[in-house]
């Protein structure tokens, strides 16, 4: 098997498939190719019998050591999880392999998020993977029980609280939210440069973010170019 995506060759200004743009800024999906890549990730879906199924694959040759795969349930308005599920196994190289089989309406009860379409609005899924030592072994990933423009979202109020320089032209970028924020975008503007991360779920109160920078700047001016934004900010609720 294999993947192939559009990275390069852009030579206009407009919307288009190229991951990298006319200019050579990277597009959100650029940021997100390490992670649809990976050798080794953890994913989910639900079937058309209402089950949600997650799998690990592993691109590996050798057998993956014992490691401990998370299925969170969270609601949106809160940064703790409503329920959580373990799994300690281990993994063929070369492998895909079904951990978990559960009826979405059951976890969804079990959760606490409600009944029926309700429940699908207020809740998602996180899926996480870590070795015995506490090492994330593959990208975090994501079960949403219906289309995102129907969640249940709340306005994150997102904003950076701080930019502090690091080594030559890097600097560490500290995002705060008050609610979970859905692919949460930065962007430099004027002033070039790549993110460590970007268009990423914030399930969590804060995070740290490096920002490379293709030439000199300073903290204050990289400050002033600086926006962040979220699925929230395009919603009819923002």
């Amino acid at each position: 098997m294999g993947a192939l995506y559009w990275q390069l060759n852009d030579v206009w200004v407009a919307p288009s498939w190229g991951s990298i743009d006319y200019t050579g800024r990277w597009k959100l999906l650029q940021y997100h190719v390490k992670e649809f890549l990976a050798p080794v990730i953890i994913t989910g879906y639900i079937d058309t019998d209402k089950q949600l199924k997650v799998y690990v694959v592993s691109d590996l040759t050798p057998e993956l050591p014992t490691f401990v795969a998370s299925i969170c349930v969270y609601r949106w308005n809160s940064f703790t999880p409503v329920s959580k599920s373990n799994i300690m196994m281990d993994i063929d190289g070369g492998s895909s392999k079904l951990i978990h089989t559960i009826n979405i309406n059951v976890l969804m009860s079990m959760s606490d998020c409600g009944t029926g379409a309700d429940a699908f609005r207020n809740c998602f899924i996180h899926l996480s993977m870590i070795d015995q030592s506490g090492k994330q072994m593959a990208p975090n990933n994501y079960v949403f029980p219906t289309k995102i423009r129907n969640s249940s979202l709340q306005n994150p109020k997102l904003k950076i609280s701080s930019v502090k320089k690091g080594a030559d032209k890097i600097f560490n970028i500290e995002v705060t939210s008050e609610n979970i924020a859905l692919f949460v975008t930065l962007d430099s503007h004027q002033i070039r440069g790549t993110f460590s991360d970007n268009g990423f779920v914030l399930v969590e109160k804060n995070k740290t973010v490096i920002f490379f920078s293709e030439n000199d700047t300073t903290t204050e001016e990289l400050l002033k170019e600086l926006t962040v934004v979220s699925v929230f900010d395009y919603t009819d609720q923002s």
